[in-house]
């Protein structure tokens, strides 16, 4: 009887542990939505008519994502996203289906309020599309490879969203590779109605 009663103790002592789910409603912070489209490098001048064709730029991978802050304060004061973008890692020039990696990308934004339909977003520039596969490798997310953002308070992660709803562990087993990922304000589309979106927090000299 004495056995018994350590275990129900334990049981009740050894405390809980929550974790991030997708679709989650309930924390300070809910991505709704993950969606991925080639779209051209937009064009900041004015040029005057010509007959002189016009060649198509290259594409760039552009990934938005929406989501909602409910935080106890009116405004969170730093929050962090990272995307995680599925490719193929070619092993060899014409090798467009090699074994699957992770582009990782990362943004921080302060002054977040609490509100609706807040926007975020990172891109992949035309070279590094190129090098994975070129742009029918990256035409079509939904049929072909993962898509997650998620959200972090603190380093620890409130909140993520894959564009397809497969196993929540499919992050951890692949390949990891940083820096190929552009935040929107290291991207063409940093001025790009700009009030859309949380600022960014900036970098100092030393990052």
């Amino acid at each position: 009887m004495r056995k018994f009663s350590w275990i129900l103790f334990l049981l009740v002592a050894v405390p809980s542990f929550s974790f991030a789910q997708q679709g989650d409603t309930n924390g300070p912070v809910v991505i709704t939505k993950v969606e991925a489209n080639l779209v051209p490098t937009p064009n900041y001048t004015v040029s005057a008519a010509t007959s002189t064709p016009v060649t198509p730029s290259p594409k760039w991978l552009q990934v938005n994502f929406d989501f909602t802050a409910r935080n106890e304060k009116p405004f969170i004061d730093t929050l962090q996203f990272r995307v995680y973008v599925e490719v193929a890692e070619p092993s060899g020039p014409d090798d467009q289906e090699g074994s699957p990696a992770l582009l990782v990308g990362e943004t921080t934004f302060i002054n977040v309020p609490n509100e609706r339909d807040l926007h975020g977003s990172f891109f992949i520039h035309p070279y590094t599309i190129r090098r994975f596969g070129g742009e029918n490798a990256f035409s079509n997310f939904k049929a072909k490879r993962n898509i997650r953002v998620e959200a972090l308070i603190d380093g620890q992660q409130i909140s993520f969203h894959d564009e397809h709803d497969d196993d929540a562990n499919w992050v951890s087993s692949l390949r990891k590779i940083s820096g190929m990922v552009l935040p929107r304000d290291q991207s063409p589309w940093a001025l790009v109605n700009i009030d859309r979106y949380p600022p960014v927090k900036t970098r100092s000299a030393s990052q």
